[in-house]
């Protein structure tokens, strides 16, 4: 009787569209609550419970919460570190090779503009940002962020490129 209550409450919730509602209506159909079994006998759960296309379907549907201290768990929706890298170089017609390449005193704008989006998108801590470059100073990676929000503040244009190359990364994540 009560799993037959929570049920039709979890039902009533996700009812929004057919293809939810069939989806809900054929996982209850099997009977089987294995995979239930074996999700709360974990003693870290997973963020997500369900099929790989549901588990997609929720990333795209609440992509705008990324990394939000609230909710722990939505750093899982951020994109991966290669695709802002992929992206910073595909926008500026460069190699990652040039990304990752470092010269102490000379500029690369385009490397800072990478380190600012793998730290503001991705969700890294700036040590993490820095082995993802090959920073050995973390300190280094919030000195790059810095300089491309003064750079940011001054140039339109920069801001407009950022934008450009977020959005993609939002997009991208919302089809993986």
């Amino acid at each position: 009787m009560v799993l037959v209550a929570k049920r039709d409450v979890t039902h009533a919730v996700y009812s929004c569209n057919f293809q939810t509602k069939s989806a809900y209506l054929d996982f209850v159909s099997l009977g089987e609550f294995q995979e239930l079994e074996k999700f709360y006998s974990l003693k870290n759960l997973p963020s997500m419970l369900g099929s790989s296309s549901f588990k997609e379907y929720i990333k795209e549907k609440f992509v705008s919460f990324t990394n939000r201290v609230e909710i722990p768990e939505s750093k899982a929706l951020a994109p991966d570190v290669d695709k802002v890298i992929s992206l910073v170089c595909e926008r500026f017609s460069i190699t990652k090779q040039e990304i990752l390449y470092s010269r102490r005193g000379a500029e690369n704008l385009e490397r800072d503009i990478a380190v600012y989006l793998v730290r503001r998108l991705c969700c890294k801590t700036l040590p993490n940002v820095g082995a993802e470059f090959g920073i050995t100073n973390y300190s280094t990676v919030s000195s790059v962020v810095q300089r491309v929000k003064r750079r940011i503040e001054k140039n339109r244009t920069l801001l407009k490129e950022l934008r450009i190359i977020e959005e993609k990364a939002n997009k991208s994540q919302k089809r993986t």
